[in-house]
């Protein structure tokens, strides 16, 4: 285990630490953590009891960290990159909103109207909505839709990919470069959309990922279509992680009424932590008083969870270069769900004090 020192950290992510004077973010409670729960939770046992965590950990609030936790074979820094999954989504989702807010498009347009050649395929039912919150029928393969449009959750990862075609055809330019923008927008110095002149394998930080097959570890594939970056193949770093969970939730990245749509639940989703609200890239959990904004990423040699929690402006980022087996989920995202139970312990049971 490897403990980053909180000077280290402000140095690691330029300026984060000065957001805490922020008036905007004054009402959220300071925080003490118990860090040594928290190191519990990161202990091989269970199903990862021989195969130790490999990654990094980094809560903050109001950009101040809080606990960090890193491999002990492999320690890592708050820059080191990774490819980050799902959690590309959140980026796609708030650009697609950044677009709503400038009148360019509207939530209820239809994927034609952006992709014309597409109709035969999709037909004219699917909306930017029904895309960005699951529910357009697509499924993980991208075919033809199923059942009626808005109706059925039903993970796509090709509806956002298909998003990244209606920014193309909006702006006129590559996703990449509008990503690239975004993340200059939230000062993320370590994030990137793959491209010709920029590929996941010349990172220069990069951590490189390990993926199962077949009970043993193997170097996981870096270069891949970069079509598939809107869904899955940005890549980012801890430390511009955080900052992107404070440029979205903590500053006006987007209007008012897109970012309450982005994270108000649209349908619910099956997990494994229970029935989740989904938004647009976000999970919403509602239980007990504690509001959570969630998601997770699973690509090969890669997975990652991240947690925000807007009554105390604690966001919560976990990334690890290895992806086991996803047939048994528990064991592939055991640390993952173990911090997340001991950071929501400890926060339920500050938020009962405070009452």
């Amino acid at each position: 285990m490897r403990h980053l020192n909180t000077s280290l950290w402000c140095g690691l992510v330029a300026g984060l630490c000065l957001l805490s004077a922020s008036p905007a973010l004054a009402a959220a409670p300071a925080l003490s953590l118990d860090r040594a729960a928290l190191d519990t939770a990161m202990q091989p046992a269970g199903p990862r009891a021989q195969l130790p965590f490999s990654g990094i950990v980094l809560v903050a609030q109001q950009g101040k960290l809080l606990w960090n936790y890193s491999s002990k074979t492999i320690p890592l820094t708050a820059q080191r990159q990774f490819i980050i999954g799902s959690q590309s989504k959140q980026i796609t989702a708030a650009l697609i909103l950044q677009a709503v807010d400038q009148q360019r498009l509207l939530l209820q347009d239809p994927l034609v109207k952006f992709l014309p050649e597409q109709r035969e395929r999709f037909g004219d039912a699917i909306t930017i909505k029904h895309l960005l919150e699951h529910s357009s029928g697509l499924g993980q393969g991208g075919t033809a839709p199923t059942g009626t449009p808005g109706s059925t959750f039903a993970y796509s990862n090709a509806g956002y990919d298909l998003l990244g075609q209606v920014l193309e055809r909006l702006y006129g330019e590559p996703f990449a470069a509008q990503a690239a923008r975004l993340f200059r927008s939230c000062e993320m110095t370590h994030s990137f959309a793959p491209s010709a002149d920029q590929l996941t394998s010349t990172a220069p930080l990069l951590v490189a990922g390990l993926t199962e097959r077949a009970g043993k570890l193997v170097a996981a594939p870096l270069d891949v279509a970069f079509s598939n970056n809107p869904s899955g193949r940005l890549v980012s770093s801890a430390g511009d992680l955080i900052r992107w969970q404070q440029c979205l939730h903590q500053q006006p990245l987007l209007k008012s009424a897109s970012y309450q749509q982005m994270t108000s639940p649209q349908l619910l989703r099956p997990h494994r932590w229970g029935a989740l609200g989904y938004g647009f890239g976000l999970q919403i959990s509602k239980t007990a008083g504690l509001t959570e904004y969630s998601h997770s990423g699973y690509v090969d040699g890669y997975i990652s969870t991240t947690l925000y929690y807007p009554q105390f402006a604690i966001g919560l980022v976990l990334l690890e270069p290895l992806s086991l087996d996803a047939a048994d989920i528990n064991r592939a995202f055991y640390f993952h769900d173990q911090i997340r139970q001991a950071l929501r312990a400890q926060l339920l049971t500050a938020g009962a004090v405070q009452q």
